[in-house]
């Protein structure tokens, strides 16, 4: 498996890649076309898409800052799903770099979101039960109460405010 980052919208890659995303994220998590475009030149954000030789495993959509790399998006196409697909790209992403990993996780309400989180610890991230709030990625959107798990090890509520203070404002785009 590799994976291939798209700085273009126009790629032929990214129609199969943006189907994923909007059938994998709801409204309030996700951007809408036009800002996604926006962001993909950005040198700090990484659109990728995962494939196995010519066979299309999935997406990862990630920020690289300078004290931790965010994940934004991950999904695997869904006749793949159930695989190990996710834990390997998570697994090679892991050992890419030695800065700590972040991503959000919905609140464990229903059966399906308790597997997420069981996903991400099986990988090896911790959950952290800190407040916090994704920002609306769009005007048109809302902020939505997630959890955040991190890798290698939990973080601390200081460390959270860091994060959203200093990061958080590239994650959005009104323009």
């Amino acid at each position: 498996m590799k994976r291939i980052r798209l700085t273009d919208a126009n790629d032929p890659r990214f129609a199969r890649a943006w189907r994923l995303y909007k059938a994998s994220f709801p409204p309030d998590e996700r951007r809408r076309l036009s800002s996604q475009r926006r962001i993909l030149h950005r040198q700090i954000y990484h659109f990728d898409i995962v494939m196995d030789n010519k066979l299309f495993i999935g997406i990862l959509l990630w920020w690289e800052f300078e004290n931790v790399r965010y994940i934004e998006h991950l999904a695997v196409a869904p006749p793949l799903r159930g695989m190990q697909r996710g834990e390997r790209i998570l697994h090679r992403f892991l050992t890419e770099s030695d800065l700590p990993v972040w991503l959000e996780v919905e609140y464990p309400k229903d059966e399906l979101k308790q597997r997420r989180i069981n996903f991400y610890r099986r990988v090896g991230f911790a959950l952290n039960l800190h407040p916090y709030v994704q920002p609306a990625y769009e005007k048109s959107t809302s902020p939505v109460p997630l959890l955040v798990m991190t890798y290698p090890e939990a973080i601390t509520e200081p460390d959270m405010r860091y994060f959203c203070r200093e990061y958080q404002p590239a994650l959005t785009d009104y323009s």
